[in-house]
């Protein structure tokens, strides 16, 4: 005890708070060091924030009695323009062009430019030009249809039944579009810059209808004039290989397949069903007449609207 008593009064007591002080300015000037140094320990990892206000316009003020005003953000939802705009199904394209594959089918089917046995040829796997005609040629002239009234109604992209228009903004992001909704944009306005006079139009019809049987395209008698310039022939002739080659790519799909296959089962149903109503029933002759116009008138109609 007398010893402690000495030391505390000695001056061995300022040799230990000067120590001491030494030893706590040696370890704030480490620390310090240590922190301000680069290195892989105990730096703090930087935060992000998904979306970044622009100005003071995305910013709220709130006040309170007793915090002082401060600048808040505004939780307002930002929507891009594809996300503000409506996208078009797949299942709604591959719907409206089956059915204008039907439609088409049946105006082909009542103005004899194709027959059931054609249908029924397709629908049996049989090989052949006449096949052809309804595996390419016909859903290639449906097609070029649509092209014709898209451009003819201004659109800018395409316009098919029901007033359903697909563009580049709100079309499917669907890999069958990635790959070909392109290319139809480019067809199109190639078509659209040509200018087409109405029998040249007639003639492109008739070149991808019929674009592997040349019998039946000489036979066919649609009105169409074939271009004098060997320039605009050869521009035409090529919109409609790219057009036949596009159709050949799709129809080696099994969704196009099997809902194609439908509509054909359908069109043979539909004709079957006409001709059995003919044979059976004795219709006169003004009743048939009538009909007739309105078929056609019918058609025409359809020709203006798809």
């Amino acid at each position: 005890m007398e010893l402690l008593s000495s030391i505390r009064r000695g001056p061995f007591k300022e040799v230990l708070l000067s120590w001491s002080q030494w030893w706590q300015s040696l370890m704030s000037t480490q620390m310090i060091g240590f922190t301000l140094e680069k290195g892989p320990f105990f730096q703090t990892r930087p935060h992000y924030r998904n979306k970044k206000g622009s100005n003071l316009s995305d910013y709220s003020v709130k006040r309170n009695g007793s915090v002082p005003a401060m600048l808040v953000p505004s939780l307002t939802s930002s929507r891009s323009v594809r996300e503000a705009i409506q996208e078009v199904k797949m299942v709604q394209v591959w719907q409206n062009m089956m059915k204008s594959c039907e439609i088409r089918g049946k105006e082909l089917l009542d103005a004899k430019v194709i027959t059931p046995n054609d249908l029924d040829d397709w629908l049996k796997g049989k090989h052949g030009v006449d096949v052809a005609v309804i595996n390419v040629g016909l859903a290639c002239y449906t097609f070029l249809q649509i092209i014709f009234y898209s451009i003819k109604a201004g659109s800018d992209g395409l316009f098919l039944l029901e007033d359903l228009e697909i563009t580049q903004l709100n079309r499917p992001q669907d890999r069958l579009l990635d790959w070909f909704f392109q290319p139809v944009m480019v067809l199109k306005e190639q078509i659209r810059v040509l200018s087409l006079e109405d029998g040249e139009m007639r003639f492109l019809e008739k070149v991808v209808l019929f674009e592997s049987n040349s019998e039946r395209f000489k036979a066919w008698e649609n009105g169409s004039v074939a271009p004098q310039e060997s320039l605009r022939a050869a521009q035409i002739e090529g919109i409609s290989r790219r057009m036949v080659g596009m159709i050949r790519s799709v129809s080696k799909f099994p969704t196009y397949r099997r809902k194609f296959r439908q509509i054909v089962k359908t069109l043979i149903m539909q004709y079957s069903t006409i001709s059995r109503e003919g044979s059976t029933r004795s219709v006169p002759r003004s009743v048939k007449n009538s009909s007739t116009r309105s078929v056609s008138t019918r058609s025409n109609g359809s020709l203006e609207i798809v």
